[in-house]
């Protein structure tokens, strides 16, 4: 071999050497951007996460108003219902009646 031929190998090694970097490069950039799709798909994903787990907690929160409303609302015409009804009870005064008489 004359130096020539071997600056002629080198060369081709060189260019082989050159776009093997840029073919390795590309496949850097292709890796780094379909990771970034990636990311924001999942990004997306937990945006809609986020805004599920917040309309589940706005409901749960009208249910639990509504159930104690629902709760007092019971208990009050319960109560009202007694104290508008008439007083059977027996009365203790003295010579009211017999003891053992309801």
């Amino acid at each position: 071999m004359d130096y020539n031929e071997l600056m002629e190998v080198l060369s081709k090694l060189n260019k082989t050497v050159a776009m093997a970097q840029q073919q390795q490069r590309m496949s850097l950039d292709e890796t780094l951007i379909t990771l970034n799709k990636t990311l924001e798909t999942v990004g997306g994903l937990l945006e809609t996460i986020q805004i599920a787990i917040l309309i589940i907690a706005v409901a749960l929160s009208i249910l639990l108003v509504g159930m104690t409303a629902t709760c007092y609302y019971a208990k009050y015409k319960k109560y009202s219902q007694v104290s508008n009804e008439p007083d059977d009870k027996a009365s203790y005064r003295k010579g009211a009646g017999h003891p053992t008489e309801f």
